[in-house]
């Protein structure tokens, strides 16, 4: 309350959430200096300012520091760091191969990509901030391309995956989770990535297994109902743990878990 009513309100939150991104993302990267080694590690932070650029995250940034009069500082500061996860997340997913892609061209595709499906999933409150939703995405498109299907083929099987799946708000979702503890800070990124994992693998048997002239919905349907028992269990249990009574960390576990083992089911 005193910060709120401060001369200097906006500098000191400024450097509040600094501080705090700089701890969080910072310690993170020293474990991982100790656990990965030097070149894996290098390649963290190289997929790290690649996505960064790619998606243009310096102006969902500006664009939220922005808000000073429209939102509360909680708001904004939920914002930020929902914004950061969402990068964290992507990094967690990236493959070193992609780490030569062409920054410009990925960038264009990007935000055609943003621009051409925002209205597939539900918009943000904020306008401008459609393409953060979509910034764990990219390195599931991007491992996905080929010869074969393109980025925007790729993409374009995202928005049916994620309107049978509710991909979008199943991580949003998990991301609202009110945490309490340090462990489940940790389990939250775990669970965003196990569904992410799950996403791709999901993507990936759509592409190899539809037929050749099928649609990419008529891929995801065909998919989803050779399989109808693993995710019809999937569809129940989420609908249960999304209810507000019922969000919790061990109810989305439970969903992730189901997802995981939807999408890795034997033909």
């Amino acid at each position: 309350e005193k910060i709120s009513k401060h001369a200097l309100r906006n500098e000191i939150i400024a450097t509040m959430i600094g501080n705090l991104i700089i701890d969080t993302q910072g310690s993170t990267f020293v474990a991982d200096y100790k656990e990965l080694g030097h070149k894996k590690f290098m390649d963290k932070i190289k997929a790290f300012l690649l996505i960064n650029k790619i998606t243009n995250f310096d102006d969902l940034r500006s664009k939220i520091y922005a808000l000073d009069l429209r939102l509360e500082a909680k708001k904004q500061y939920e914002m930020l760091f929902g914004l950061e996860d969402a990068l964290k997340s992507a990094i967690e997913i990236f493959s070193s191969k992609m780490l030569g892609a062409d920054e410009q061209k990925y960038a264009k595709l990007f935000q055609s990509f943003v621009k051409k499906y925002a209205n597939s999933a539900k918009k943000p409150a904020i306008e401008g901030l459609e393409g953060v939703q979509y910034v764990q995405i990219l390195p599931i498109i991007m491992r996905l391309e080929s010869a074969k299907n393109g980025f925007e083929d790729v993409a374009s099987l995202f928005v049916c995956t994620n309107k049978s799946l509710d991909a979008l708000e199943l991580l949003n979702n998990i991301q609202s989770l009110r945490m309490q503890t340090e462990w489940e800070e940790k389990l939250r990124v775990v669970l965003t990535k196990e569904v992410l994992e799950a996403l791709l693998v999901f993507m990936q048997r759509v592409l190899s297994e539809k037929a050749p002239k099928a649609s990419m919905q008529e891929g995801v349907d065909e998919f989803l109902s050779s399989h109808s028992k693993s995710f019809d269990r999937f569809v129940k249990n989420y609908k249960s743990a999304k209810s507000p009574k019922n969000a919790s960390f061990v109810s989305f576990s439970v969903v992730a878990g189901l997802l995981t083992k939807a999408v890795n089911a034997k033909n």
